[in-house]
């Protein structure tokens, strides 16, 4: 069509936030569907809540392993699918508190999209447990697509 510009993607890597969730799961679905259509650089974060553990005294140590294992898992599962698909993807795993950490990691490594999942919880219940997906769009200097389970 005569005298209309292309549009680019302004999107050159995106970063999916996992928590291995069934929420997580959904949204790793369309981080990978974006990756694999843009031709773009995927990274799979998992979090390793150490802010939450920390209570837990002595055995907080087999926590925080419980949880790396459990996180390693989730970004092996996420990457074994982008691979599938052929989609460049990178897994990391960083401890802390997830939103802070989630805005973080997207910072240093300077991606363009972060993609969350949602449990879609009451009001209430955001506030007495918190929320990692509004903690991000809140706090992120990139867009944010939250996925709603």
């Amino acid at each position: 069509m005569e005298g209309q510009s292309q549009v680019t993607s302004p999107y050159c890597t995106i970063m999916l936030a996992t928590d291995g969730s069934r929420e997580a799961r959904r949204a790793s679905m369309h981080a990978i569907y974006l990756a694999r259509a843009l031709g773009i650089k995927l990274y799979v974060l998992y979090v390793v809540d150490t802010h939450r553990t920390q209570t837990l005294g002595i055995h907080f140590a087999e926590a925080v392993q419980e949880l790396k294992q459990s996180g390693e898992n989730a970004i092996a599962d996420i990457l074994a699918v982008a691979k599938d698909v052929g989609v460049d993807a990178e897994g990391i795993l960083a401890e802390g508190s997830p939103g802070p950490q989630v805005c973080q990691v997207a910072r240093e490594r300077k991606v363009d999209l972060i993609v969350v999942g949602a449990t879609g919880k009451s009001a209430l219940a955001e506030i007495l447990m918190g929320s990692v997906s509004r903690y991000v769009t809140d706090h992120a200097k990139q867009p944010v697509l939250v996925v709603r389970s």
